[in-house]
């Protein structure tokens, strides 16, 4: 470390004084020096007195180094800032400023004044840099954080597609979002896409097979080396988001793993959840529900199932908050499908009902702006038809949407039935009855959302639709699980009834 540091000092002080000593000789070749040295309004002595004064200033600013910062994700910013940088770091800076001032020491002693006009010039642009530095550290840890987040979904992209056609798809999908959106803090990005979508194209598109596999190669020695940088920022990421876990910094855990469900890295956010989930139960089970509305592969619908498992019945167990234990049971998973299959027919129902609501308000000003209103009725009489005919028809397809949906199709709640049963067996009584609390607040819920996201409350229809909450085989645990209670009478007789109820739901 220390033979380092002296070889950085070395090529810092050899570049400052090669520097001043080119520049110093291009303004005696010109003949510039004599036009400097001939200005009296400067005083050469007072010059060096301010060079001497700024740069022991600086010198005392050494014990910022000392200081924290804080993380932005994976790296800390007093690191990337003063630390990491060859040329603009801190020790460079205060290098470079303590030869200059030798320098201008040197050229004063010798009478040559030009040469400590330039030191003192050269010295105020680095204390500029470092002006720059010190304020970006304060205020710019927002675009650190930008920057770092377009980095890492880059590594991303560049490890999870094996083949360079697949990545360029990828990157051009990305980049016509990025310009329908027209956000000032992409352009950047976009620009650099589009340069890089331009040069794929150009090889993968020539027709030359030498360019072909050079572009193929180029994206695979690419993709190795993100592969590895990945890896490494994974590891910072995942013990600064523990470690933050442990200091209860909440907006420190909550960018990090805000950042890995945007990037979509679901393996590294996986290994967190269980130290997650001690932190914020109901914050754990909200980052589940959000994973798993974007869609997920086998392995992390695996990994999903068994948290979903072990967070239940940690929360079940402990006191824990019955919204965390919603957001968990609410978690999409083969077993309900929480009207998945006919949301997008739903979607589109739904506009064309609000296009028709908005041609009946149109109709209603011209009806009433008609100074005689029977005869205003008398011209909207005919498409006030059409529009209740059109209303119907969406109606019935509503109606026969719903009438064809089986009880998984329509819930989105996980019944803990089975888990309920077998406490109840084991003899853990409260927790059989917790289990029943959150069955019948979960239905609730979900009777609620069906009735709304369907729009049949706006529907006056004899034809009711009638289904059950259970499945048959659900249906047999609660009859057998009241038929037990007869004797021991545990279960209160209101939730009974209440789960009863539930076998036979009028919509």
């Amino acid at each position: 470390m220390e033979i380092h540091l002296k070889s950085r000092t070395v090529k810092y002080v050899s570049v400052t004084v090669a520097f001043l000593l080119v520049t110093t000789f291009l303004l005696y070749l010109f003949n510039m020096d004599k036009a400097i040295e001939s200005l009296s309004e400067i005083n050469y002595f007072d010059l060096l007195l301010g060079q001497i004064a700024n740069t022991l200033i600086v010198l005392s600013l050494t014990s910022v180094l000392s200081s924290n910062f804080g993380q932005a994700y994976w790296v800390d910013i007093k690191e990337t800032k003063l630390i990491k940088p060859f040329w603009t770091c801190f020790t460079g800076i205060t290098v470079y400023l303590l030869t200059a001032l030798f320098y201008s020491i040197l050229m004063y002693a010798m009478g040559r004044y030009a040469g400590v006009l330039l030191s003192a010039v050269f010295s105020t642009f680095l204390l500029m840099i470092l002006s720059f530095q010190m304020i970006s550290i304060y205020f710019g840890k927002e675009g650190i954080k930008q920057q770092l987040r377009e980095e890492y979904e880059q590594l991303l992209r560049l490890t999870n597609y094996p083949y360079v056609s697949d990545y360029l798809y990828k990157i051009k999908k990305l980049e016509k979002e990025l310009r329908e959106c027209a956000s000032p803090e992409k352009e950047e990005l976009g620009r650099a896409l589009q340069t890089e979508i331009r040069e794929l194209e150009q090889k993968l598109n020539s027709g030359d097979e030498k360019l072909v596999d050079e572009a193929h190669k180029e994206y695979i020695e690419r993709s190795v080396d993100a592969h590895e940088n990945l890896k490494s920022i994974d590891i910072k990421l995942e013990e600064y988001t523990k470690n933050a876990i442990k200091n209860n910094d909440s907006d420190v855990i909550i960018e990090n793993i805000e950042l890995l469900v945007s990037a979509e890295n679901d393996i590294t956010l996986f290994r967190l959840m269980e130290d997650l989930f001690s932190w914020d139960e109901r914050y754990c089970c909200k980052v589940l529900r959000q994973v798993n509305e974007r869609g997920t592969n086998f392995i992390i619908n695996r990994e999903m199932h068994f948290f979903k498992q072990f967070a239940l019945q940690k929360l079940i167990e402990g006191s824990g908050k019955l919204s965390a234990i919603q957001f968990l049971l609410s978690i999409y998973d083969q077993s309900n499908l929480g009207m998945k299959n006919i949301r997008e027919d739903l979607k589109r129902i739904d506009s064309e009902r609000r296009k028709l609501r908005d041609k009946e308000l149109e109709l209603n000003k011209v009806m009433l702006s008609h100074e005689d209103i029977g005869e205003g009725y008398r011209q909207v009489k005919q498409e006030n038809k059409q529009l209740e005919e059109e209303k119907k028809a969406l109606e019935k397809e509503i109606l026969a949407l719903l009438s064809s949906c089986t009880t998984k199709d329509l819930r989105s709640y996980y019944l803990p039935l089975e888990e309920c049963y077998r406490a109840y067996e084991e003899g853990k009584y409260e927790i059989a009855n917790k289990y029943i609390t959150v069955i019948l607040e979960c239905f609730r819920l979900d009777l609620d959302s069906i009735r709304f996201d369907t729009g049949i409350m706006d529907i006056h229809s004899d034809k009711a639709i009638i289904f059950s909450y259970f499945t048959k085989e659900e249906l047999w645990i609660v009859e057998r699980l009241i038929e037990k209670d007869k004797l021991k009478s545990v279960l209160s007789e209101k939730d009974k009834k209440a789960l009863l109820s539930m076998k036979e739901i009028k919509l």
